[in-house]
């Protein structure tokens, strides 16, 4: 999967950096407290967690399109631009159906950094249709971002390297994942380092999915 580029995390501690921005898919509590405690029975399989930290159940989403650091006034044109946008094609807020699996890790090979979770459309183009509408606002916001011409991988990611090197955990890779998800809706979310340390996100934006009538 070359070509994918992770968020990266923001600041240190007390650095007053933009927020980074993204419009994702979030996912429900309940089906992201199951993920969760899967990878982490998976990862204790290789031995403690080989070096991997689960992230937070509450957070987890499926990237449509990261935006990277943008100041307030950038982040209100945007929204602007996502009503535009979702508003002349009310299509493409359809219920979704999602087919989750396989795993796979950023890097594909060699040291692995990132484990994640696919996730596939039966309806293939569905997906991409929201990837590029989220990129297609994002210019039409004026707004320039580094993935903008790379390849869309739907992923949910749910686990980081912590510390250490090494491949990434075949259990966890090599397990047959398999789950439905039917997203509720797209958000705009904003991911801010706390003086506490810690990374939270808030939603600045969204939209429900809704079947039609």
């Amino acid at each position: 999967m070359s070509g994918v580029r992770e968020a990266p995390e923001l600041g240190s501690r007390g650095n007053a950096r933009p927020p980074s921005v993204y419009l994702a898919l979030p996912l429900e509590h309940g089906l992201a407290s199951g993920l969760c405690l899967r990878a982490s029975q998976l990862l204790l399989r290789t031995g403690g967690q080989g070096g991997f930290r689960i992230l937070p159940a509450i957070g987890l989403h499926l990237t449509l399109a990261f935006y990277g650091a943008l100041s307030q006034a950038e982040i209100e044109r945007l929204k602007l631009s996502l009503d535009a946008s979702f508003g002349r094609n009310p299509a493409l807020l359809r219920p979704l159906e999602l087919e989750l699996g396989p795993a796979g890790s950023f890097p594909a090979t060699g040291a692995a950094r990132v484990l994640w979770l696919g996730a596939r459309d039966p309806e293939p183009s569905a997906l991409s249709r929201l990837a590029r509408t989220a990129r297609e606002a994002a210019a039409g916001a004026g707004i320039s971002h580094a993935e903008a011409e790379r390849e869309f991988t739907p992923h949910i990611t749910l686990a980081r390297r912590a510390r250490g090197g090494g491949h990434g955990p075949q259990a966890f890779l090599q397990h047959n994942w398999r789950g439905v998800w039917k997203p509720h809706r797209v958000s705009l979310l904003e991911a801010r380092t706390g003086s506490d340390g810690c990374r939270r996100s808030g939603e600045r934006w969204s939209r429900p999915f809704v079947a039609e009538t």
